[in-house]
């Protein structure tokens, strides 16, 4: 199972790019045989940030489907709206899911999803995944929600990604103060020393909006 993302920075009035990348979220829905989610960015990404996200099988599925939009007139005027609020090209992800229990049914509107993303050192690959595991594994079981460890498939190479979703910003406020007073999670964060690549970590959140 693959997670494909597309992040986009939109620069205008906010109730005119909320509302069309909205109307994106529910034609491709409509259209396709997508389940798309609308985020936007809270922090880590530039203001006006938001991010559509779909679980697919693979790449097949994926290429097959945005052939059909890009084959769709409907679409393509669509899109073609934002391009006053767009300066800089979109930003395609896509990650396999290599450990923890993938989500089942898309999290409500309104659920925060943090992101915590780093890159493995040359030659560490195998020690990087194993303590990413792990700490998956640790994280899941001190904060009670499930930590889905996610490894690029493009993009930077040994790329990792944690992404845990909350209910609501007051149970990121939670999962945050948990970890940062548990030993075992500190003695993990230690532990990666020299595991990967320096200045590479990242962290991210983001509110579901459709």
């Amino acid at each position: 199972m693959f997670q494909f993302a597309r992040l986009l920075t939109l620069q205008g009035d906010q109730r005119e790019t909320s509302a069309w990348a909205g109307e994106v979220t529910a034609y491709v829905n409509a259209n396709t045989d997508l389940e798309v989610s609308l985020w936007g960015a809270a922090f880590g990404h530039p203001v006006g940030t938001v991010a559509w996200s779909s679980m697919v099988e693979g790449r097949a599925q994926l290429f097959g489907e945005q052939q059909k939009l890009l084959a769709d007139g409907a679409y393509l005027d669509l899109v073609a709206k934002a391009q006053d609020w767009v300066s800089a090209p979109a930003e395609d992800i896509f990650r396999s899911f290599v450990h923890g229990n993938p989500p089942e049914e898309p999290p409500a509107v309104g659920a925060v999803a943090a992101v915590t993303q780093a890159v493995a050192a040359t030659g560490k690959m195998p020690e990087a995944m194993a303590w990413a595991t792990g700490m998956a594994d640790h994280a899941s079981s001190v904060i009670g929600s499930p930590v889905g460890l996610f490894a690029n498939a493009y993009g930077d190479f040994g790329g990792f990604a944690f992404i845990t979703l909350q209910p609501d910003m007051a149970a990121v406020d939670a999962s945050t103060d948990a970890v940062r007073t548990d030993a075992g999670y500190m003695e993990r964060i230690a532990a990666s020393a020299g595991l990967f690549v320096e200045g590479s970590a990242h962290q991210s959140l983001l509110t579901r909006l459709a």
